[in-house]
């Protein structure tokens, strides 16, 4: 696989992608990093950073324009993601609300489920969470324990998942359950499930972290969740299959964010090096390489 250079921020990006990224980068910028420092220690969400990002269509800018979007890629929300870590202002709700929600609706939604839940997200209107990970599967989802069974034509969910992203802010949640067994592989077959974020029966824990980040993670409990049939997205049986739509692109997203994040820190080590005098000149000018006296070699006469 050749990786083009045209993705590359430096290496001779194409016009429209400079435009994104200065676009971003000036919008963000405006808020600066502390702003993200008030609101990771005050608790409050990052409600003017997404408003403003939607507002401008960075935020759905890899949806289908049918629902809102913006109609182009994850390359292109990539840029955007990278270029908010970048002035010191990641939009890390972003990733799994647009960005993993999104990309699992725009591809195995319904048309109901992309005129309602995908337009919200598109527009900035909702806010969603992902719940996969629970604490004994880990990443081994065929372990999931959260189950979904049949309920007339409705859907019963009863488990809990862990680690659960933003639940404290968001309108609904994509959950993955099990919905029957695989007796030839001994795997779990999983679903993919919209409630609600209050729906009854649905409550959530935080979870205390050493995170400086708006985002909150909850431990999220299922007791006798319903919902409607015409909430299972993608196939009965084929959850997992579909949620990878989803957590391949959180893999780009989130190494979006840290070589955002890498080339923030970067461009202050360089400034301060660049200002910071404690002789002179200052400590990151460039100085020359002393020069050294020659060893003497093996031939050389030593009088003893």
């Amino acid at each position: 696989m050749t990786l083009s250079t045209r993705t590359m921020p430096g290496f001779d990006a194409m016009p429209e992608e400079q435009q994104l990224r200065a676009s971003v980068s000036a919008m963000t910028r405006e808020l600066g990093p502390s702003y993200f420092q008030r609101v990771s220690t005050t608790g409050e969400h990052a409600t003017e950073q997404h408003r403003k990002l939607t507002a401008a269509g960075f935020l759905g800018v890899h949806l289908p324009e049918e629902y809102g979007g913006g109609g182009a890629g994850l390359t292109e929300f990539s840029w955007a993601i990278e270029e908010t870590a970048r002035a010191g202002v990641p939009a890390l709700s972003a990733i799994f609300s647009a960005g993993v929600n999104g990309t699992i609706l725009a591809r195995h939604g319904t048309a109901e489920q992309k005129d309602h839940w995908l337009r919200g997200l598109a527009t900035g209107d909702l806010l969603s969470s992902f719940a996969i990970t629970e604490s004994d599967a880990g990443t081994n989802s065929h372990n999931i324990r959260t189950e979904a069974h049949r309920d007339g034509t409705d859907w019963i969910i009863n488990g809990q998942k862990y680690y659960t992203s933003g639940m404290d802010q968001a309108d609904f949640v994509i959950v993955v359950a099990r919905t029957g067994h695989d007796h030839t592989t001994g795997r779990g077959r999983l679903s993919m499930f919209i409630p609600d974020a209050d729906a009854p029966g649905l409550s959530q824990q935080n979870i205390p972290t050493a995170l400086q980040i708006p985002e909150r993670q909850a431990t999220v409990f299922f007791d006798n969740v319903r919902v409607p049939a015409d909430r299972l997205v993608g196939e009965e049986g084929r959850g997992l299959h579909a949620s990878f739509a989803g957590l391949n692109a959180e893999r780009l997203l989130v190494s979006s964010i840290c070589l955002g994040v890498g080339r923030y820190a970067l461009t202050k080590a360089t400034t301060y090096a660049t200002n910071r005098t404690v002789w002179t000149p200052p400590i990151g000018a460039t100085r020359p390489s002393p020069t050294l006296s020659p060893r003497p070699t093996s031939n050389s006469n030593w009088q003893t």
